[in-house]
Parts: structure tokens; C-alpha cells; sequence
């Protein structure tokens, strides 16, 4: 069933639609710098909510927006501007179709209380920067081409807005990568023991002869370890 949003598409979200287009850019919609999950009956009942609504905080962009309005994890938001937030999904949704540089009250829940924070919302930032690498050689991840997690970027593949590291953009699909079951979206974790935190990380590890690789691959949310050689 509905759960209370209007099907209306709003004004501002169509402005940013036609903007995105003439630009020739992706749609990129304002944040709170923040990631949040529904609140599950089970959360609910271990903070004492009356009943289980809202987008309880899991994390927060330091010096993003939340983290400047003094909102911090565990705190569960249920309200952006007088309107309702019934999960992560509708948390979502409220602040993505206002316009960035905009004020948001956002009503949220600690320690039992509701508490209001003002939040100046901008867009996601694309930090660190993009630097595409298309990935050749002697190793598992030929013909993959990578790049640097931002929360600009996170939001256009539609991840975690909090992601960090080394995602998979492309690749060819007739690559040992894509048949073994890489996929863009995919993160590279780390190579041979060595964490990478950025594209170049990758290449620069991927550069070092070796006879044998072993890889963690996070597939969103669980991490696939790879064994080749040997």
C-alpha cells in the first residue's frame, strides 16, 4: 500500500531533470550527508519508539551537512519540514526534491526526545576527484576500467552515499573479470593482502609482477574473495 507519499511529481525535481538533460549530466540531487536504514520493529523497540518509523543515522560525512547541524548516529530522523518520514526511502525522497543551498528542518529522535537541527543542504561532494582507470596487463582485472568512490558519484550509481574506495565503472564483457562475475558497482577492497583506497592505488599494486592474486571484491555489502594462479 501507499505509504503516504503523493504520486505528484514535484516541481523542483522536474527542474532538475531538465537541467541534468541540458547539461548533459546525470541527475545529481541535493543530500544530508548522511547514510540512514528504515527503522525495523526491532530497532524500535531497543530505543523505546512508539512505533517503528523514521530513518535511523548508520553514519555521517564529516562536516557534511547533518554533521554541521549536530545530528550524529543513532539518531533517528521522522520528519523533514512538518512532513512524515517513514523510512529510509522517504528520507530519501523529501530532501532530494528540494533545491540545493536550501534549509531543511529536519525533526529527528534522541534519547527518547524530538529535537530539531537545521539543516543547510548542498549537493554531494566529489571528493576524492574522478580518475578513470582502464586497467591492462598481465592480471585478473584486464579490460575492467575503475574509478574513485565520491558521494557524488555514489549517488549516481545509486550506492551508499558514504562509500569510499575503488569502483568497478566498466568493462569488457568478454573479460575474465566479467565472467567470473564482476560487475559495475562492484568495489575493489584490495590486491594481495594491500588495501586500495583509489583507482591509482589499484594500478600502482596491479603494476607488481606476481605468479598468483588474490582479491576482495565487495559485491555491495558482502565482500567475494578471488583466488587466481597458483
Amino acid at each position: 500500500g501507499s505509504n503516504g507519499i503523493g504520486f505528484a511529481i514535484p516541481s523542483r525535481l522536474v527542474q532538475q531533470v531538465i537541467k541534468s538533460a541540458t547539461d548533459g549530466g546525470a541527475l545529481v540531487r541535493p543530500w544530508i550527508g548522511a547514510s540512514t536504514s528504515t527503522v525495523t520493529p526491532d530497532i524500535a523497540k531497543a530505543l523505546k519508539l512508539d512505533r517503528p518509523a523514521g530513518a535511523i543515522v548508520d553514519d555521517i560525512w564529516t562536516k557534511g551537512p547533518a554533521d554541521r547541524a549536530g545530528i550524529k548516529p543513532g539518531d533517528v530522523i521522522v520528519e523533514v519540514d512538518g512532513q512524515p518520514v517513514y523510512d529510509a526511502q522517504t528520507l530519501q525522497y523529501r530532501v532530494g526534491v528540494m533545491d540545493d543551498a536550501m534549509r531543511a528542518d529536519v525533526g529527528y529522535i534522541r534519547g527518547g526526545k524530538l529535537r530539531h537541527a537545521n539543516v543547510a543542504l548542498t549537493l554531494p561532494p566529489e571528493t576524492p576527484a574522478r580518475d578513470p582507470r582502464a586497467l591492462e596487463g598481465n592480471h585478473p582485472l584486464n579490460g575492467v576500467t575503475v574509478d574513485n568512490l565520491s558521494p557524488r558519484y555514489a549517488e549516481e550509481l545509486g550506492l551508499d552515499p558514504l562509500s569510499k574506495g575503488v569502483v568497478v565503472a566498466e568493462l569488457q564483457p568478454r573479460s575474465f573479470a566479467a565472467r567470473r562475475g564482476l560487475r559495475p558497482g562492484h568495489k575493489i577492497v584490495s590486491v594481495n593482502g594491500k588495501t586500495v583506497n583509489s583507482a591509482a592505488d589499484l594500478a600502482r599494486e596491479l603494476s607488481k609482477p606476481a605468479r598468483s592474486w588474490e582479491l576482495e571484491i565487495d559485491t555491495g555489502g558482502r565482500i567475494v574473495p578471488w583466488r587466481v594462479g597458483r
